[in-house]
């Protein structure tokens, strides 16, 4: 019954839970200007930055008027200084109201999404709906394409692999045919539905990286295929010759499918070709374990064949190495898009890592029976060999069917490169957990999403309203600021702002209303300007100095005494860039312990002389951060900070 019903079943379930319209990849990271913002003077420009690179030949940025009216001249071309951002010029803009339209293809995977968002020229947003981002869906039909080509893949691997086994060539073979076709109808199902989804001729998508990649994969599928059919009128020599050129070019097909998808929107190219890699490796083992064991089973149906029992015992060592590569490879993969606990079970990427390991250790463990019991029985009876595998067979292929849907799913890493910023904490009485993220780690316009979930299951959590309090620790007289969010899509709430203006360390306090109560979530985030020149000289017999040069601002200069564990007087001082005392207006020190993990604390300050300053401060074991900013009569604004190691 199992044998019979199991595995159509699974692939009928597998079907209806696949995700119809998973999150595109090249989701909008930042825009300028920012949504919801209300300029004083039009601007000349609009620039959408993404976290991928968009393919600018196929994607649209439109700037219209409540009315439909378009203000944008010419198409979207890419940012010179970014391959990630989109530039559109824009006509001089009376006051009112513009949206901005998007839509975009990523270049690295195909995938599209698109949304819109308002601004305001010289009068505030009102009245037009607030900003919108969504993926547009990846259709049932890419994604059975995508089945189909694994299917395909796995079919012609599997059969080469068992006719180099010894298992009956004819059958072998066959499936090989069967599977190199079935690879080339994949790969045109999926030229047509990426053509479809890009909404694109086939000649604007072929002088795309994406229809390039369409190209190799047609080109490899199409001579695998003829390989395969060459192998099936020639004798033994020319056939190994010409199954031997079939999976070379099933291999090059994985290689170039996988470059088209997550592995190749690793950071560097050189993290990027690792993860390609590792991916097909994963890819190619798989796809022979599974085929093999496949074409086994039905070759060994019926009664005891001469050969079966010798290519039972040799296919099980070729899986116990296959077993390894998929297991590591896969372990490899996993720990690089999901890197918590809680991703396994809050996104759809790590629910379908969890499904296809659970089957994939089920198929591990039929391996491991047939292995120590089914081989030594060959000989005599291949009846364990059949129930087993039948079993191993249906758990591999609904992991490849989870394996299918990943590749249209994005893992939470690509999702989290799109930020620079993050923190996590709880509400005081620890019902809330709350990760905030910002786009740019550097001071100014941001966008700044929220994730809500559940402290003790880590479950989503709706909120009626959700806001984010800003207060800048390293200078306190400046007043608070507030940003309302949206409720984005899932658990999450977004909004833009320019709140943390300048860099410094922030109080970032997340405001949850729900139910007519409220929860507080206080957090911190640092903004950071490029990275500043410290010089450390430690004098015999005194404490070390910590010099640190600010940008067209000068020179200001940390020392402690002692530097060791406890109460340290911390002294500070100004100096321009030829080295005289600068005057100083005001001057505000916090301290932090990184390895505590304590938040910033601000230590009074007392002037003893121009431009030099004492605080009375406790040094905790290992890093401790020290910020001062001072303001100059002037109005400049000096920022520094240094990190002050204490032994344990």
């Amino acid at each position: 019954m199992l044998r019979r019903f199991g595995l159509p079943a699974l692939v009928l379930a597998f079907a209806i839970v696949l995700p119809a319209s998973p999150a595109a990849h090249a989701g909008l990271r930042l825009s300028d200007p920012l949504e919801g913002v209300a300029l004083g003077d039009s601007p000349t420009v609009v620039r959408l930055s993404f976290s991928e690179a968009p393919e600018p030949s196929l994607s649209s940025v439109r700037v219209v008027d409540p009315n439909g009216g378009a203000h944008h001249v010419g198409l979207a071309r890419r940012a010179p200084d970014d391959p990630l951002s989109l530039l559109i010029n824009v006509r001089p803009l009376e006051r009112g109201v513009y949206i901005v339209n998007w839509r975009t293809v990523s270049a690295v995977d195909g995938h599209t999404s698109a949304g819109a968002y308002a601004f305001g020229v010289r009068m505030p947003v009102t009245g037009v709906a607030p900003a919108a981002t969504a993926s547009a869906p990846t259709s049932r039909f890419e994604l059975v394409a995508r089945v189909v080509i694994i299917a395909g893949i796995v079919g012609l691997l599997g059969g080469i692999a068992a006719s180099a086994l010894g298992v009956e060539g004819a059958l072998s073979v066959r499936v090989a045919v069967v599977g190199s076709l079935a690879t080339v109808a994949g790969v045109v199902l999926l030229a047509l539905a990426q053509r479809e989804a890009a909404a694109a001729t086939f000649a604007q998508l072929a002088k795309t990286p994406v229809g390039s990649a369409l190209l190799w994969r047609i080109g490899a599928a199409i001579v695998a295929a003829l390989a395969a059919g060459l192998a099936m009128v020639s004798r033994a020599t020319a056939r190994s010759m010409a199954l031997s050129v079939a999976a070379m070019g099933a291999l090059f097909l994985i290689v170039v499918h996988v470059a088209s998808g997550h592995a190749a929107a690793s950071g560097s190219a050189l993290d990027s070709a690792a993860a390609v890699a590792v991916q097909a490796a994963h890819f190619a083992a798989a796809a022979i374990w599974v085929g093999g064991l496949g074409v086994l089973l039905i070759g060994t149906r019926g009664p005891t064949q001469p050969w079966s029992a010798a290519a039972i015992r040799r296919f099980s060592t070729g899986a116990a190495v296959a077993f390894f590569v998929v297991a590591g490879t896969g372990l490899v993969r996993a720990v690089d898009a999901v890197t918590s606990w809680e991703e396994l079970t809050a996104t759809t990427y790590g629910r379908l890592v969890v499904a296809k390991a659970v089957l994939f250790a089920a198929a591990a463990i039929c391996a491991a029976f047939n292995r120590w019991r089914s081989v030594p029985a060959a000989p005599r009876t291949l009846g364990p060999f059949r129930h087993t595998s039948a079993l191993e067979l249906t758990a591999l292929v609904g992991a490849a069917l989870a394996a299918a849907a990943l590749t249209a799913s994005p893992p939470p890493a690509a999702e989290r490169q799109a930020f620079a910023l993050a923190a996590d904490g709880d509400d005081f009485a620890t019902t809330v957990h709350a990760r905030v993220s910002a786009v740019s780690d550097q001071p100014g316009a941001n966008r700044f999403v929220v994730r809500l979930s559940d402290y003790d299951f880590r479950t989503p959590v709706r909120a009626d309203r959700v806001s984010l309090g800003f207060t800048a620790l390293d200078d306190p007289d400046v007043a608070p600021t507030r940003l309302a969010l949206a409720a984005g899509p899932g658990d999450t709430y977004g909004g833009s702002g320019a709140n943390m203006s300048f860099d410094g360390r922030w109080q970032v306090v997340v405001l949850v209303e729900r139910g007519g109560g409220s929860v507080e979530i206080p957090l911190e985030l640092e903004t950071q300007l490029a990275p500043r020149l410290v010089t450390v000289q430690r004098p015999a017999g005194r404490p070390p100095t910590y010099t640190v040069e600010v940008a067209r601002a000068g020179i200001m200069r940390f020392s402690a005494d002692p530097e060791q564990y406890g109460p340290a007087r911390l002294q500070i001082e100004c100096f321009d860039f030829i080295g005289d005392p600068r005057s100083v207006a005001s001057m505000f020190v916090t301290v932090k312990s990184r390895v505590t993990g304590s938040r910033s604390t601000q230590v009074p300050v007392r002037e003893l002389a121009r431009g030099r300053f004492i605080a009375d401060v406790t040094l905790a074991p290992g890093a401790n951060v020290i910020a001062a900013v001072a303001h100059t009569p002037e109005g400049t604004r000096i920022r520094a900070r240094t990190v002050i190691d204490i032994a344990r």
